[in-house]
């Protein structure tokens, strides 16, 4: 989530992490939290849906998305 792809290839490599500015070094993050893994799953699954624009109610699917992201923190 935080150090991007280079990272994900390091670690199935078992190298050292890359060294390029990540978001983990852009914004001084030090741990990933269940707030940002569920973040992440909404934004994925928006990616995916037939919904223009990420907004709190989807205009195809009329999937509640702010719902969406409390049901994944609270199962996180």
């Amino acid at each position: 989530v935080t150090r991007g792809v280079a990272s994900t290839e390091s670690m199935k490599e078992g190298t050292a992490r890359a060294k390029a500015r990540s978001n983990e070094r852009n914004w001084n993050l030090c741990k990933t939290t269940p707030g940002m893994i569920a973040a992440s799953a909404v934004c994925l699954r928006w990616l995916f849906s037939p919904d223009p624009e990420l907004t709190p109610t989807g205009a195809v699917t009329n999937i509640d998305w702010n719902e969406e992201f409390e049901r994944y923190l609270e199962y996180l």
